[in-house]
């Protein structure tokens, strides 16, 4: 029995909880990885589970620096304000 290698576009629209038309804009701009056979869009499962982690690992770090920054600008704000 041959293990599933790829999945198609409803399973990871249901998989990463996005929309049809969000998934085709992925594919489209390349940011998310993929291969076409005909018409059909697949997405390696090992290349998604990847593309997952490293995307998560860089939200987070966004979003740490974003509230960094905040926090010196805010405490810079203030000690001028003095």
């Amino acid at each position: 029995m041959i293990d599933k290698r790829c999945i198609g576009s409803t399973e990871v629209c249901k998989a990463l909880g996005i929309g049809r038309s969000s998934f085709y804009a992925l594919t489209k701009s390349g940011t998310i990885p993929h291969i076409r056979v005909g018409r059909r869009i697949l997405i390696p499962i090992k290349e998604l589970d990847e593309w997952i982690h490293q995307n998560s690992i860089q939200a987070t770090f966004n979003s740490y620096r974003k509230e960094e920054n905040h926090h010196e600008q805010k405490t810079k704000t203030e000690s001028s304000a003095k």
